[in-house]
């Protein structure tokens, strides 16, 4: 599809950017795009080549997801985005296994993420997501569509408000509590991919099912934004935009590396989680664009 315009912004937000965001062209057509949101195990366990073993992930998968969308190698540009992410996810396991010690390292050490990928065929956008990245897809005279799983932003909203409960308790700023609560995040992390929990992408595959499946005709798309957690944070906890609706038109619109400066700026205004409460500085943060 030949867009009007499209881009992508990763920038990192703590030690090691685990995100990874890419707009895939076919030549000078877009294929698709996708946004990856890498999270390490419960340890941080690290026994692969790169900075961690979640950015090895989201960096991985990024590049099988982008041979796929482009129809190369043993990936057809028609095979179902389902069987493109689930293939991808058995290489990676395989080549995991051969990282020396990776046989030491537990299933909940093990790193993973939130993913959303879309591809443009047979005259369809397609949207395949699981996690908590979000998308926003503006159709011709309709109200912008928002795709996101609410599980982990719910569990993570129901932390801060403890934390923010505690900290008023303690007469001292959120931050100040927050190591007490190192514990609870850790429990819902175990609930990963499990019915009682959340679906998200890692070397297992079991939550590939899970996933939110979308289409629409590419003649009513007017564009599509995706981004991870740490980028729509303009909304929450942040409250730059009113709705994740209005986010994606503004990036769409072309605001995305203004958004992000914004994001950073009201950030290090807010060093104690006072004005903004939530569960640390900043977060990597990505977004990927196309406006028809």
């Amino acid at each position: 599809m030949q867009p009007v315009s499209s881009g992508s912004l990763s920038v990192r937000g703590n030690a090691v950017n685990e995100d990874r965001a890419q707009v895939v062209l076919c030549g000078s057509s877009v294929c698709g795009g996708f946004v990856i949101d890498g999270a390490s195990g419960l340890t941080a366990a690290h026994v692969s080549p790169s900075d961690s073993d979640a950015a090895w992930f989201s960096e991985r998968l990024g590049g099988l997801l982008a041979a796929g969308l482009a129809g190369s190698g043993s990936m057809s540009d028609t095979e179902p985005l389902s069987d493109l992410v689930g293939g991808a996810l058995a290489t990676m396991h395989a080549e995991f296994e051969r990282f020396e010690g990776a046989d030491a390292v537990a299933d909940e050490d093990r790193p993973s993420a939130s993913l959303a990928v879309f591809r443009f065929a047979d005259e369809q956008l397609e949207l395949w997501s699981l996690g908590d990245c979000t998308t926003v897809v503006t159709l011709a005279g309709v109200v912008p569509v928002v795709i996101q799983d609410e599980s982990v932003p719910r569990r993570d909203l129901a932390v801060v408000e403890s934390m923010v409960r505690r900290a008023r308790d303690a007469d001292v700023p959120p931050r100040g509590v927050r190591a007490e609560f190192d514990d609870r995040l850790c429990a819902n992390r175990r609930e990963k991919n499990t019915p009682a929990g959340y679906w998200i992408a890692d070397l297992t595959g079991v939550g590939v099912p899970h996933a939110a499946v979308e289409a629409w005709p590419v003649e009513q798309v007017v564009s599509i934004s995706v981004m991870s957690d740490g980028f729509a944070a303009a909304v929450e906890p942040l409250r730059l935009f009113g709705s994740l609706g209005e986010l994606g038109e503004a990036v769409a619109s072309g605001d995305a590396a203004e958004i992000l400066r914004s994001i950073r700026e009201h950030e290090d205004a807010d060093p104690d989680f006072v004005e903004h409460p939530r569960l640390k500085h900043s977060d990597d943060a990505s977004v990927v664009w196309v406006v028809r």
